[in-house]
């Protein structure tokens, strides 16, 4: 695949021209859709995660019940697992993204937890010293049913009691539950982990046109190239330490370079015409690469 991509033969090898990282965004950004296998790995590992929380499968209780205490906080002792060496990379990711939608309350910190699409310590810009601290639970605030904030909470914070006290609380006796917010659905999948980690990406005018099920693979490859200038003409090489004369070999006389051999040549100019004419494109002033 690589040698197909970077000489148009399977059987040779060619140039890397265009950095991995790129060839890994989607193609609708610029990229080839390609997965970074390292950052597919780690997308594996948050959907372990997030599994050992919500799973219901042997694996998942089993992996909950030694790593894991109630309220999702890790056991600060040394435990020796090949499992739980790269899940224990990726839990703070996972829980630091978490939303609690509130049950009883039990198992979700008042003041550390995202329950309120925020924590607490984060939105009153609590000093981190005192965190250790803050041990209350949710369900500490809840009476029967219904919240019980302090007169001394009310009148500090107005706004934060506000969003409370319009948060529901569950008519019947039900657990707390964990969403992923990012999807619709509130569950995390191997897709969305991966979409997670890599973050968002700018989607280009060209980025989905080239790769039209009605042009060969082949010629979305050069286009792809040519987008990013990345096609080996004499500039390029002369970039990467080749010594040569460069010469445009349409018109004999410019140095050969992308933007002029596919926009800028006078000796092309004719067949772009004809090629607009044809497709009733109307050409920009001033297009470049």
């Amino acid at each position: 695949m690589r040698n197909f991509y970077w000489s148009g033969d399977p059987l040779r090898k060619g140039a890397a021209l265009i950095s991995w990282k790129t060839c890994c965004l989607p193609k609708d950004c610029g990229g080839l859709g390609l997965k970074n296998i390292f950052t597919l790995n780690r997308a594996l590992l948050l959907r372990r995660c997030w599994d050992m929380v919500t799973g219901s499968s042997d694996s998942s209780i089993f992996l909950r019940d030694r790593f894991l205490k109630k309220n999702l906080d890790t056991f600060s002792y040394y435990q020796r697992s090949s499992i739980w060496t790269g899940l224990k990379k990726l839990w703070p990711t996972l829980v630091s993204n978490l939303r609690w939608q509130v049950g009883d309350g039990r198992s979700i910190h008042f003041w550390k937890d995202n329950w309120l699409g925020g924590s607490l310590v984060d939105s009153l810009n609590i000093n981190p010293s005192f965190w250790p601290y803050l041990r209350d639970r949710v369900c500490d605030y809840i009476v029967q049913k219904r919240w019980v904030l302090p007169n001394e909470f009310l009148e500090n914070f107005p706004e934060v009691s506000e969003d409370i006290l319009k948060t529901e609380i569950p008519a019947i006796d039900m657990d707390d539950t964990v969403l992923w917010p990012t999807t619709s659905a509130g569950s995390l999948n191997t897709a969305a982990a991966y979409s997670f980690l890599t973050g968002p990406s700018t989607s280009l005018e060209w980025g989905k046109a080239i790769w039209h099920k009605a042009v060969q693979p082949r010629k979305s490859i050069v286009c792809w190239k040519v987008f990013h200038l990345k096609i080996m003409v004499d500039e390029v090489l002369q970039r990467r330490g080749k010594i040569l004369c460069s010469q445009c070999s349409f018109c004999y006389y410019n140095v050969e370079s992308v933007s002029h051999l596919f926009l800028n040549c006078p000796s092309l100019g004719e067949l772009w015409t004809w090629l607009f004419d044809i497709f009733r494109l109307q050409r920009s002033v001033g297009l470049t690469l």
